[in-house]
């Protein structure tokens, strides 16, 4: 099974807190600063790759999407899912994941008793990898 892990780090005039992300997603002000995002293969997490505007589609995501058993993944999916349909897709030509192929990674730490916030994850599962302090800044 392959799978891809993806996170998009996004500006805007826009507060998401408040306008929701619908609303965010829509906005003509709000872009990408970049995506991170891994592959994971029978289990095996590749490396954490990093995209930004202006770069070529990654081929790994291509690949995947092109696999009618790929999945992707995001902390929430909810915000992914309406980043990648609005400004992923249209405007730097990324695939647009059917919702069948979607997983929401924070519901299924909900369903297992974990905290909401991503970083509270982290703590409780004491990953070693975190997103960066630079990233939660934007």
């Amino acid at each position: 099974m392959r799978y891809g892990i993806y996170d998009c780090e996004t500006r805007s005039a826009l507060d998401l807190s408040q306008f929701g992300a619908h609303n965010y997603a829509r906005d003509p002000s709000t872009d990408l600063w970049f995506v991170s995002y891994c592959i994971v293969t029978d289990g095996v997490p590749g490396p954490i790759l990093t995209w930004q505007p202006g770069e070529p589609v990654a081929a790994e995501i291509t690949k995947l999407h092109a696999d009618p058993e790929g999945l992707i993944t995001a902390f929430p999916d909810a915000f992914e899912r309406q980043i990648n349909e609005q400004i992923l897709g249209p405007r730097y030509g990324w695939p647009i994941f059917p919702i069948e192929r979607r997983r929401c990674l924070q519901a299924s730490a909900l369903s297992f008793g974990l905290p909401a916030s991503l970083d509270k994850v982290a703590d409780a599962l004491r990953l070693p990898v975190r997103k960066t302090n630079r990233a939660k800044r934007r």
